[in-house]
């Protein structure tokens, strides 16, 4: 929490509600981007440890 609150990505509205800011949201979508990046790579990964006769069904 504190980290957001330093990167000026969150908006106290009151106790129980924090929004993003638009500083929050472009690094959401930073965070979001880098994550299907990572998982691409660990599918390129299973992909290659398959037998050549499985490789042919994906």
């Amino acid at each position: 929490m504190s980290t957001h609150r330093q990167a000026s990505s969150l908006s106290v509205e009151d106790e129980a509600r924090l929004t993003l800011t638009a500083k929050g949201r472009y690094l959401l979508i930073a965070m979001v981007r880098q994550f299907f990046v990572s998982v691409n790579s660990v599918r390129d990964q299973a992909r290659e440890s398959l037998p050549y006769l499985f490789r042919s069904w994906i």
